[in-house]
């Protein structure tokens, strides 16, 4: 027998997102994380969680991606080694 949710796919999603950005705001920043934000140039305090530094490392991403720089996120390396959550 199969499972069948009664959400809508979009609901799903959105309470999948949701529960994640939670968890991560309960959760200290990852070394890989800090290593990635000072890559990128960060300059401000250090993050206080997890979300607050993934938002930081997507926020610097665009803005070098805007500056036509290449920056650590062009090597080859896997997501997870380069601290994206």
């Amino acid at each position: 027998m199969r499972w069948i949710s009664v959400l809508a796919p979009s609901e799903r999603l959105a309470r999948k997102v949701k529960s994640r950005l939670k968890a991560m705001q309960a959760r200290p920043p990852s070394e890989a994380q800090l290593s990635f934000l000072r890559e990128l140039g960060d300059q401000l305090a250090t993050p206080q969680n997890m979300a607050e530094a993934s938002e930081r490392i997507e926020t610097l991403k665009m803005k070098q991606n805007q500056q036509g720089g290449a920056g650590p996120q062009s090597s080859n390396a896997p997501a997870g080694s380069r601290g994206i959550v």
